[in-house]
């Protein structure tokens, strides 16, 4: 495979991407959906993804580290340099995780200081942010950002809001109950 072929084989900024939504659900019918709660940024904010995907979301994931490790042995060194240019703000890739292994991400910011360029990126199947380096990103192929629409969800609580806005103390005993917590849900849809 030539690196132009390799180049135009990765999702980029223009190409579409899906993302998980939240479905409206009917409580007289019992109808609720379930939410894993990934991250909660802050009282009344939270990232989560939907359970019923789970077992796509493990497939779309052993793939990328599959399709990921094979890219980087392939690559030579002359052809990950020209992928420099490509890790720009908005682009999907796949990101290094603190445990090693790979997953979908958005890079939501390139930070450059000094000789150090840096990437802060989202991890687009749970909702944690994270800044890595050139080595810890790979393109991604426009197939494993088709195969399931990135499943992280934001979620805002709805009438509850303090007059003096939200403290650590809330965040903290939101973080406690929250974190990795599966809860049910039902969409209610907001008019402005």
């Amino acid at each position: 495979m030539s690196s132009e072929t390799t180049l135009l084989s990765f999702q980029n900024e223009r190409d579409e991407i899906r993302w998980a939504f939240a479905t409206l659900v009917d409580e007289k019918a019992g109808l609720c959906e379930t939410l894993k709660i990934t991250k909660v940024t802050n009282a009344d904010t939270y990232f989560g993804v939907l359970t019923k995907f789970s077992d796509q979301l493990r497939d779309v994931t052993k793939a990328l580290n599959e399709e990921t490790e094979m890219n980087l042995k392939n690559l030579s060194n002359r052809h990950r340099t020209r992928f420099d240019e490509y890790y720009e703000f908005g682009v999907p890739v796949a990101a290094r995780t603190s445990k090693g292994d790979w997953a979908r991400a958005i890079i939501t910011e390139k930070i450059i200081n000094s000789e150090v360029i840096s990437f802060e990126v989202l991890y687009v199947d749970s909702g944690i942010l994270n800044i890595v380096t050139k080595e810890d990103l790979s393109p991604i192929s426009k197939k494993l950002v088709s195969r399931l629409p990135f499943q992280v969800i934001e979620l805002k609580l709805k009438h509850v809001s303090p007059l003096d806005g939200w403290d650590e103390a809330a965040l903290e005993v939101t973080q406690d109950l929250l974190n990795g917590e599966s809860i049910q849900y039902q969409v209610e849809v907001a008019v402005s």
